[in-house]
């Protein structure tokens, strides 16, 4: 994260699921949410396609938090 070098507020989660409601809880109000990961998923999904699928299914969810 150091590499940002302040510029982009940044911080760490433990897994892809906390990445995701974490970036949902900085989100300004437009509501939007796009993945971009920036390294592997160190064997947490198959492939890519798995990994769209959770964000997917964990994206349909987040208005009812």
């Amino acid at each position: 994260m150091e590499a940002l070098g302040g510029y982009v507020p940044s911080h760490s989660v433990e897994s892809f699921d906390e990445a995701i409601y974490a970036a949902y809880d900085a989100a300004n109000d437009t509501g939007a949410l796009l993945l971009s990961p920036a390294c592997a998923s160190y064997d947490q999904f198959s492939d890519y396609a798995a990994r769209g699928d959770r964000f997917r299914e964990i994206a349909r969810g987040l208005g009812a938090r």
